[in-house]
Parts: structure tokens; sequence; C-alpha cells
């Protein structure tokens, strides 16, 4: 079990706190985080006691802030729990970049202007980032509003150890693990939302004293001229003064895509080698009901201090972009156009296969002749009867010849009952009656009814027997009327 102590912030005093169970969350938007609980004893009491705001908690050679305490008794022990921030968001948002930049701007240049006497270090792999963006007055905030700023810009991510930051436009690596439905994910879902799908937005820059902009912008996606003109609350950022940054800026606030959230149940993560897995990583997804064959990313992690609890995993989603969307439209209307005739909206000729088409529907009235379904037997069956098996078996066979189908297309079913054979034999259909399930989804049997039905045969049973028995005595008698 990882060991887990806290700092006093005015004396410099550090204790352990051993028997504290402790769960580490690293996610996307929120970074990393502690949450750790514990009673009091004589092996914490004096660490415990340090449990307060704005003390230090130390884990695995990480430093975490604490923000909030509870402490409460519960008879006579005390207990404590703790939320805590990693000190990068402490540290990040003490301290105002009063500084400012506007122009073309690389990445580095912005991360010295953004981490300027903060302490903090940072390394950069440039693979596949843009080279630099168009800014205006960048700076003159927290850096850590800063840095979000600079990974939304040059679409990047970011991972911190202590006080060194490391970025790159993908922090991850792929990893040789598949979910896959039926093997080991339960119950998937799919969700897409389109709430807030637009396709139209304005952008305005800097406002001048007459109530004009000095740049003003508009956007519109592709995706329009399938679904038509939605339009978004207008973005507007008085900073912009130059139409190619308000231009990308405006472009970027429009939300064109359509998430896919898929929900599942994945089984035996640290056999499958997931304890090792971070935030940023990969591994494959496979859900075929859903055509879904994606890797999906790690973008939550949650441990735990107790080596034997299993870590908690949350998956991104899955982007659906305008791009993928228009594509996908495209393919489904040339499939269309190639089997519809679009000015009169009926089937093209063309398009139907009538090369082994035997079936006349001249007189149809809804129901088609053995003789008239020729075309649909594969070589080497015959159709099935009430005495031979075929495509399907003969009982099959009886039991869909009960089916009753009336000139408007419905279909009549034949229900079992006590009395009568349906699709159902009316003696299992008596049985199945024994069978009952309740509110919670538990079978129940009655078995006083089987009980009840057992002693009624039984008697029955008796009745026969008797009745034989008086039988075979006046056969004896007739056949030997002396002995009367």
């Amino acid at each position: 079990m990882s060991e887990l102590a806290i700092r006093d912030l005015i004396t410099g005093v550090m204790e352990p706190l051993p028997g504290f169970e402790v769960t580490r969350s690293d996610t996307d938007e929120e970074g990393k985080s502690l949450k750790v609980e514990g009673t009091k004893d004589q092996f914490n009491e004096h660490g415990f006691d340090l449990v307060t705001n704005q003390n230090v908690l130390i884990y695995e050679n990480e430093e975490y802030i604490i923000k909030d305490f509870n402490k409460w008794t519960a008879g006579i022990t005390q207990k404590c729990d703790a939320d805590a921030d990693h000190r990068i968001v402490e540290d990040l948002n003490d301290l105002f970049i009063h500084e400012t930049k506007s122009g073309t701007l690389d990445i580095e240049t912005m991360l010295m202007l953004s981490l300027k006497d903060t302490g903090y270090t940072y390394s950069v792999d440039k693979t596949e980032l843009i080279s630099s963006v168009e800014v205006e007055n960048f700076g003159g905030d927290f850096p850590i509003n800063l840095l979000k700023s600079i990974r939304e810009k040059f679409s990047a991510e970011w991972r911190y150890t202590g006080k060194h930051i490391f970025i790159a436009k993908t922090i991850g690596t792929n990893q040789d693990v598949i979910l896959r439905h039926k093997y080991n994910i339960n119950d998937p879902k799919i969700n897409i939302n389109s709430s807030n799908f637009k396709t139209y937005i304005k952008g305005f820059g800097e406002k001048k004293e007459d109530g004009t902009y000095v740049v003003q912008s508009e956007y519109t996606s592709p995706l329009a001229a399938i679904y038509g003109k939605k339009e978004a609350t207008p973005f507007s950022d008085e900073r912009f003064k130059n139409q190619a940054a308000l231009d990308e800026a405006t472009r970027r606030q429009l939300n064109d895509s359509l998430p896919i959230s898929l929900t599942f149940t994945a089984q035996e993560l640290e056999e499958m080698g997931l304890k090792d897995t971070k935030r940023g990583d990969t591994v494959w997804c496979v859900i075929e009901p859903f055509g879904i064959d994606v890797r999906l990313r790690v973008v939550g992690k949650e441990d735990y201090s107790n080596p034997s609890k299993s870590p908690n995993f949350t998956f991104g989603q899955i982007q659906r972009t305008a791009s993928q969307m228009i594509s996908a439209y495209m393919q489904t209307e040339k499939i269309i156009n190639n089997v519809v005739d679009t000015t009169t909206g009926k089937v093209k000729s063309e398009a139907v296969d009538t090369t082994n088409m035997s079936v006349n529907l001249e007189n149809a009235t809804g129901q088609l002749d053995e003789s008239q379904l020729s075309f649909l037997i594969p070589p080497g069956y015959d159709l099935a009867s009430v005495i031979n098996d075929g495509l399907l078996s003969k009982e099959d066979f009886l039991k869909l010849s009960k089916l009753n189908v009336g000139e408007d297309g419905s279909v009549n079913i034949p229900l079992a009952s006590t009395l009568n054979d349906g699709l159902l034999s009316s003696a299992l259909f008596q049985k199945l009656n024994l069978i009952q399930v309740d509110q919670d989804g538990k079978v129940i049997v009655d078995l006083t009814a089987i009980e009840q039905t057992i002693q009624q045969q039984g008697q029955k049973i008796e009745e026969q027997q008797e009745q034989l028995a008086q039988l075979h005595e006046r056969v004896t008698t007739l056949e030997n009327p002396s002995s009367s």
C-alpha cells in the first residue's frame, strides 16, 4: 500500500497518515486530485490533527493542497475526510501574468510567457503540432488559464509531474488490449446527443465607440446543406482585432459534431493488463451490434491506495465530425440515387434483378402458393409438410400452419389454453401456468398446485385400480359359476 503523509503549512512539520484510504483521480478536465478518509488511532493521531485546509498531502512523491475537509465523531472515535488538488492548480492560480503579446507566436514563446516567475519548467514534443497561431493580447491572466488556452489553440494535451509540465499533440500510448462485446463487455448502450448541434455562428471582435466592430465574422458548417441553418449563440471577444484570428476562433466555437457516448461494464480489468494504463492511453473497443470497431481513449482514471481494489476508468466519447457525417450522407445518397428515380420517387426498374424471379403477383391477395416459392428454395432442400422435414422441421411447420393471415395482412395467433392446443400444447400451457415471476424478477413455482395435481392423479389411479379389481372379480365369477 502506498504511503500517505501530511505537512503543516506554517511549521513545516510532516507526519505519516497510516490507515487512511486514498482515492486518486486524474481526468482531462480537472487534472489530478486526492480524496482521503481515515479514523484517528494511536498510529496516526499526530497527523490526524493536521488534516485541515491548505495543509499539504504527500502521496507517491506528489503534493496535493487540501481544499475541503470534514471531521466528525462516531461514538468514542474521531473520523475525517478531505479533498485536495494537485499543487500545480494552487501555484498557477497565485500569480497573475500582467504582460501581453500579440501576433504570430509559437508554442514555446507562449509557454515562456505563461510560466514566467512561477518556478515551473516545461518540455514540448512538437510532432504533429502546428508551428504557430495568430493571437491578440495573449496574457493578462493567471498561468493556469493561459495553459488551458495554449492547449486549446494548439489542440494539444498535457501531463505534469511535480513542477514539470509536458505538452504534446497526444499524450499516452496504444495498449494492446481489446474490450469486446460478449467477451469482456456487458450491457453496452449507445447514445447520440444532438441537443447542442449547430451549423451557423457569428463572431465579433473589438467594439468601436460608435457601436460597430473592428472585425466581425461568420461561419457556416457544410452540414447546413443537409440539416438546415441552426444558429449558435454569437461568439464575442473584445481582444480580437485581426480578421484571420477571429475567423479561426469563431469556427472553433461552433459545435457541428455529434458526440456518441458508450457505456458498458468492462470485466477482468486487472487481468487484462489495465492496471498500469494511464489517462491518455487507448484500448480497442469492438461492439459488433453497433458497428463500432475503434480505439477508445482513457480520459479519466481513479485508483486506490488499497492494492486489492481495481482501478476505475472513464473512456472518451466518439465524435462524429462534420466530415464523417457528410461522407456517410453522400454514401447513403449515392446508394439511394442508384435505386430510386428522384423525379418520380419510384424504384428504378433496372435496379431490380428479375433473372431468377418466378413469382406471379398479378392476382395475388396477400398469400403465395408453394409453387411460387421455388426461387427461394436452395438446391437440395424441399418445403416442409406435416409429415416431412424441409427448410423447417415438421413440428415448426405444424405450428406455423396454425397462424391465420387476414385480408388486411394482420396475423391471428392461436393461443393455447388449458383445454385447447395453440402454438403451445395445452399440457405445456398447464405446466407453464405453474411458473410465476414476481416484480423483482424472481421465479416462483407453485409446488402446491403440482402436489394437488399429483394427488388428483394418484386418486384417479386408485379409482382405476379399484375398478380393475372389481372387473377382475366379475370375470372370475363368470368363469367359475360353481364357486359362487
